[in-house]
């Protein structure tokens, strides 16, 4: 018998994120979309971290990219957490990820 493991995080009451399949399905309207490799994985991570406070950039970078023994730059770091921003906008969930400002506080600005 052949046994696959799904694993699932449900996000908020709203939405499920089904990383077999790298899906963010939004519960209410039915939406869902699927996310490429490296914005799934980012998303993931973020997910399995959000008992911190932070994630950290070595955090994102390290499970990311170094496990497939790639390097990503602080560029390439930001345009990856952009794009996903912009996915979860188009389904209407822009407060998930958010930037700490310079003064400390959380940014709650959207993109």
């Amino acid at each position: 018998m052949d046994f696959q493991m799904v694993t699932s995080f449900m996000i908020g009451n709203d939405l499920l994120f089904d990383t077999s399949e790298m899906v963010l399905h939004h519960l209410k309207d039915g939406e869902s979309i699927h996310l490429s490799g490296v914005k799934g994985r980012c998303l993931k991570c973020l997910i399995s971290h959000t008992q911190q406070d932070i994630t950290t950039k070595k955090q994102i970078c390290d499970e990311v990219w170094g496990q497939f023994g790639l390097f990503a730059s602080d560029s390439t770091l930001l345009q990856t957490i952009y794009a996903l921003r912009r996915d979860l906008r188009d389904i209407e969930m822009t407060d998930l990820i958010v930037y700490p400002s310079p003064t400390g506080l959380p940014d709650q600005s959207g993109l």
